[in-house]
């Protein structure tokens, strides 16, 4: 469902086959592809415990259905696969593969299996630098791991991970609490240091791209011949010295939603034109959120185009509704220098709990816990 789109792929323990990964293939041909899962510690490195561990069945998975696109421009294949029901709480892999060939993966997916054991108090403060207070937000966490099991030494054996709009790529380890006040189990982490704050942002740009007959949100117009469809958005511009406003469009936080309302057809690729209008910077300019799966790469890096004196990059979107936003890559200068930071801006955040006890390997994930600020 809609909303279903919008969640992290985050399931309790017994409960992890609700998660279906699903991919297009830009091709006709059907091929067989298989899964596994790798269950990781908390810095997503491979813990290293046994498949027998964590998993009733053989580790490699086939796909629960496919299908072939109807009536596009653009070919492909929709793959989905059902995740398994794990033994262990924790972060896991997903891996596809062709079948016979698990060293070749073609793309990997991260999902979270949580035994929600910690208890988790969150409140927005403000950070402690008065400088950063228009800028930054901070939460103040308490954590009560009473009902963990075997923790004899929580500084050592409790992590806890701090994520904004989903984004593994600014994660926080907080490994620092301010008080652990054992006799309560509690631990809290409370007036920390300014490096646990995280930038505000603004809210995502947005556009609509439901069909390729009619024109969307944000969007100037869509030309198709009958191998391509091409959309423009509108020209965008910075952000950065204006005063907050409050959206009016569909936030979601950076994600994305596929949506298509042709009735004769199914969703179709399209080539996205993104321009921004700005004179040439020092760094470099790229879209970016969850269409560019929160990663910086030559796809989606922005060139500029001197007759226009603006930022060009084109994108091959699903059609759908999307949040985008500019990131700016400059040795020192804030990523989100073309957006600004408003601390009234709606964001994400999620806490995860990791146990790490005595005689267990791999961290175990023991509590999450989502909230959304300024909504």
């Amino acid at each position: 469902s809609m909303k279903d789109a919008l969640n992290s792929p985050i399931a309790q323990l017994g409960n992890s086959s609700t998660l279906i990964l699903s991919f297009d293939e830009l091709t006709e041909d059907y091929r067989t592809y298989l899964m596994k899962v790798v269950h990781c510690n908390a810095d997503w490195r491979p813990s290293g415990i046994s498949e027998r561990e964590y998993l009733k069945e053989y580790n490699e998975f086939q796909f629960l259905d496919y299908e072939f696109s109807f009536n596009t421009r653009t070919p492909y294949v929709s793959y989905r696969f059902r995740m398994p029901n794990v033994l262990q709480s924790g972060n896991y892999l997903a891996i596809i593969y062709p079948e016979g060939e698990p060293q070749n993966f073609i793309l990997s997916r991260r999902f979270m299996v949580v035994a929600q054991q910690a208890i988790l108090s969150v409140d927005q403060v403000l950070p402690i630098q008065s400088n950063e207070r228009a800028t930054m937000q901070q939460l103040h966490l308490g954590l009560n791991y009473a009902n963990v099991a075997n923790v004899q030494n929580p500084s050592q054996e409790i992590y806890t991970v701090i994520r904004q709009n989903q984004r593994w790529d600014q994660a926080k380890l907080l490994n620092q609490p301010t008080m652990i006040r054992e006799n309560n189990k509690i631990i809290e982490y409370k007036n920390i240091q300014s490096n646990y704050a995280f930038y505000a942002g603004n809210e995502f740009r947005f556009f609509a791209l439901p069909g390729v007959t009619f024109t969307g949100q944000g969007v100037k117009n869509i030309k198709s011949d009958a191998n391509q469809v091409m959309a423009s958005l509108y020209e965008d511009k910075s952000r950065n010295m204006r005063a907050y406003t409050i959206p009016i469009n569909q936030d979601l936080n950076g994600q994305f939603i596929i949506e298509n309302q042709e009735v004769n057809s199914g969703a179709d690729y399209i080539w996205v034109q993104f321009e921004l209008s700005q004179a040439k910077l020092p760094g470099q300019i790229y879209v970016f959120g969850a269409l560019t799966d929160w990663k910086l790469g030559r796809d989606n890096l922005m060139v500029y185009d001197e007759a226009t004196s603006s930022y060009k990059c084109q994108l091959l979107l699903k059609q759908g509704w999307y949040n985008y936003m500019y990131y700016y890559d400059q040795q020192n200068e804030n990523p989100n220098y073309l957006e600004g930071n408003y601390f009234e801006a709606q964001n994400q955040y999620e806490i995860f709990v990791y146990a790490r006890t005595m005689g267990v390997r791999g961290d175990r994930l023991v509590g999450y816990k989502s909230v959304l600020v300024n909504s």
